[in-house]
């Protein structure tokens, strides 16, 4: 609001000489008073300080030039509180915190915010583990950072025991002697339950195979003993010695007696028979041949002369010596003509005769 207050007054000056024409000049002033400019300014404010009425005067800076007098009435604005709960996983900050938050209020003023922060629960597991190793028995505890399922750390309290060792025994043979023994052999990992396994091996000795062989043979350089190491071929798979005892079969020798016509075969001739005697030997025959006597024989016969007949024949005999070689016949013949056939008798002295059919 302006308040206008009105106030008139008059002044007469004496300008000397200061007249167009060189007078002095008389000037009158009359002089009115201009009205004041009054402001009245409702405002607030964030301080509390700053509440109440204040008057400024501001020189000059009214419309018309004269001073300005500014009424500011100053309320105060209401403070913004604010109370958040919140979480932590860190034991130091929980509690209650007041934060002055300057001119982050809606109205511009600041804000108060209170924090009341409580404790989140800690996770805790406990994991029953198990090991090979024996120098992994025992509890160990993690602190898993931020893992939990709240946000917070997790603890995990690890109880690790002692799988058993597995042990086999294992009995073995052998043939070869530089195997026997024991022997501790330990496999990697290879337990049902995946730790190691030691098996120990308990190796004999397997019994050797001896065989002895009588054999004969028909060859003298063959006799003797010889001893044949098999490989491998005795029934428990180990070697089979074999000790082979060979004596000489008895030659076969046979003498026959012989007899020829022929002179010139006669005498001794021996034989051998690759192979042909009863034990598969060769067989020695030793032949005597000695000479037959010579046969001779006188024969008297008769031939007979059919007169009828337009021709004639003579009947012949035909004699064999019974020893096989050949017959020396001295022949003696007699004409005899007749006018009938009649059938000769013959009467040998050695061998056999045949007389022929008469011809027609």
């Amino acid at each position: 609001m302006q308040q206008r207050v009105s106030h008139r007054s008059s002044r007469i000056d004496t300008l000397i000489g200061q007249a167009a024409n060189g007078c002095d000049s008389i000037v009158t002033t009359i002089t009115t008073l201009l009205p004041t400019s009054t402001t009245t300014v409702n405002a607030t404010t964030c301080i509390a300080s700053e509440v109440g009425t204040r008057i400024d005067t501001l020189i000059g800076q009214a419309a018309n030039g004269c001073d300005s007098i500014v009424t500011t009435i100053t309320t105060l604005l209401p403070t913004s509180t604010t109370t958040v709960n919140a979480t932590t996983c860190i034991a130091t900050e929980v509690g209650t915190r007041i934060d002055t938050l300057l001119g982050q209020a809606a109205n511009g003023c600041d804000s108060i915010v209170t924090t009341i922060t409580t404790l989140l629960p800690t996770s805790t597991t406990t994991v029953n583990a198990t090991t090979c190793i024996a120098s992994e028995v025992g509890t160990k505890i993690d602190t898993l950072v931020g893992q939990a399922s709240n946000g917070c750390d997790s603890i995990v309290t690890t109880i690790t025991t002692l799988l058993p060792t597995s042990t086999t025994t294992v009995n073995a043979t052998t043939c070869i002697a530089s195997e026997v023994g024991t022997r501790i052999d330990t496999l990697i990992g290879q337990a049902s339950n995946g730790c190691d396994s030691i098996v120990t091996t308990i190796t004999t000795l397997l019994p050797t195979s001896t065989t002895t062989v009588n054999a004969t043979t028909c060859i003298a350089s063959e006799v003797g003993t010889r001893i044949d190491t098999l490989i491998g071929q005795a029934s428990n798979g180990c070697d089979s010695i074999v000790t082979t005892i060979t004596t000489l079969l008895p030659t076969s020798t046979t003498t026959v007696n012989a007899t020829t016509c022929i002179a010139s075969e006669v005498g001794t001739r021996i034989d051998t028979l690759i192979g042909q005697a009863s034990n598969g030997c060769d067989s020695i025959v030793t032949t005597i041949t000695t000479l037959l006597p010579t046969s001779t024989t006188t024969v008297n016969t008769t031939s007979v002369i059919f007169i009828k007949s337009r021709y004639t024949r003579s009947i012949q005999l035909l004699v064999e010596q019974l020893n096989g070689c050949d017959s020396i016949i001295i022949t003696i013949t007699t004409l005899v003509f007749i006018d009938t056939y009649v059938q000769p008798v013959v009467q040998p002295i050695i061998g056999h005769t045949r007389a022929p059919s008469p011809s027609k």
